[in-house]
């Protein structure tokens, strides 16, 4: 939604779709582990002559990024029960804990996946601190509002031309391309509620605490904390 700043030049996910077009199986990739995508990477992040907005999906290149990079890193977080359930429904059940992590999967996919959500997640969240972790299920309580002083907080123009944009995104819910970015933002924040079960929901969310997941925002607060108290 930033990307359609007049002020900026929007990339989407330019390291993960290249990434994946050369005919590597995963995105979520550890710049830190791996030299091949570390400068693959930075092939797409150096500064152009257009300043950039950049739209990524691997939080596992915070780290990087902010270590050799001079670029703003903006976290969005959604609730872990909605990720779970995009997954799910996605039919990406193929978690890699214990490759990637170390960790012993329980065998239930919802506890494992909230446990896979905080691995990832935690360190970024480390890296940028709580200033810069934006909640989505915040975002969307009042997007308009929402946008405009996250453009302002990242020196981008928002005008009424991007106001409409955002409105235009907001009035469908196109569930027929998995990706589109046309979505009824109140639905979509409170889908998980109906359609996950009790027992799924609890199972996310004690993977996700046990991991060292951080504490979840409700709608209209201004300020959380990621880390658990």
């Amino acid at each position: 939604m930033l990307g359609s700043t007049p002020s900026i030049e929007y990339l989407r996910e330019p390291v993960t779709q290249s990434w994946l077009e050369a005919g590597n199986r995963s995105p979520l990739v550890d710049p830190a582990t791996d030299s091949g995508y570390r400068n693959h990477s930075l092939e797409w992040l150096r500064a152009g002559e257009r300043r950039r907005l950049v739209k990524e999906v691997n939080p596992l290149l915070v780290r990087f990024v902010m270590a050799e990079l001079d670029m703003e890193v903006v976290l969005l977080h959604r609730h872990p029960c909605a990720v779970a359930l995009s997954y799910h429904e996605r039919g990406w059940t193929g978690l890699d804990l214990e490759s990637r992590f170390g960790v012993e999967p329980s065998g239930d996919f919802w506890r494992d996946h909230g446990a896979y959500q905080a691995l990832l997640l935690r360190p970024a969240a480390e890296a940028i601190g709580a200033s810069g972790i934006v909640s989505y299920e915040e975002l969307t309580h009042d997007p308009e509002k929402g946008f405009s002083l996250l453009a302002a907080r990242l020196g981008l123009e928002w005008g009424e031309s991007s106001s409409a944009h955002l409105r235009s995104t907001l009035e469908h819910d196109d569930r027929s391309d998995p990706y589109s970015v046309q979505r009824d933002a109140a639905v979509a924040r409170e889908r998980w509620r109906s359609a996950l079960t009790t027992v799924q929901r609890k199972a996310v969310m004690a993977g996700y605490r046990q991991h060292g997941g951080g504490a979840i925002p409700e709608p209209g607060r201004r300020r959380w904390s990621w880390f658990r108290q």
